[in-house]
């Protein structure tokens, strides 16, 4: 199982539209690769938002690096996700709502943050 985190910061609706298109595009292409290698390769995706620091760490080596309560949240959405799935926070989906189709997966207990209550994007 592959992992992918997302963590969008800014509200701009062609910003949440990309971040989608993407996460979309990574499930269908990976399901094509399996058809097509007769693999059963799974991913699961995690989508927050909220404020961030972001910068460069490293003296030798570069790593640009994401910090924040919303990069954790996102990392543990992908963690209780489902196998090739869109996992979300409530407020990912009201940001989202009337645009896409979600599925109410409940409250979830996450480490750090309590109960969360959670959506899977169709």
């Amino acid at each position: 199982t592959f992992i992918f985190a997302a963590v969008v910061v800014d509200t701009n609706a062609n910003i949440w539209y990309e971040t989608v298109k993407f996460a979309r595009q990574v499930l269908r292409r990976l399901e094509d690769f399996n058809k097509r290698n007769n693999l059963n390769i799974s991913v699961r995706i995690g989508i927050n938002n909220g404020r961030v620091v972001a910068g460069v760490i490293g003296k030798t080596k570069f790593i640009y690096d994401l910090w924040g309560e919303p990069v954790n949240l996102a990392w543990r959405l992908q963690t209780n996700g489902i196998a090739n799935s869109i996992h979300v926070a409530g407020r990912v989906k009201s940001i989202l709502d009337g645009k896409y189709d979600f599925e109410e997966r409940g409250s979830l207990d996450m480490k750090g943050f309590g109960s969360v209550k959670t959506f899977l994007l169709k």
